[in-house]
């Protein structure tokens, strides 16, 4: 049996390796972390609505953000 944060590690780096798909989709990706640790994504049509997410991620205290522009340019 594994442990709880083993698991969690796992998960997140599986939802991690969604980002650069969405990325060759076209899609702007807001991930978004706790201090170092990846928490999840947001996928967004614009850059707009992917900034605005990055903001309010930001304006939390502890929580960061990283946006990433498609790559199907």
């Amino acid at each position: 049996m594994q442990d709880l944060n083993v698991i969690s590690k796992i998960n997140a780096e599986a939802a991690q390796r969604d980002i650069p798909v969405q990325q060759a989709a076209g899609k702007f990706v807001v991930a978004e972390y706790s201090g170092l640790h990846y928490v999840a994504h947001h996928v967004f049509d614009t850059e707009v609505d992917a900034n605005a997410k990055a903001i309010e991620i930001g304006n939390k205290v502890g929580q960061r953000a990283s946006v990433y522009n498609p790559t199907n340019v």
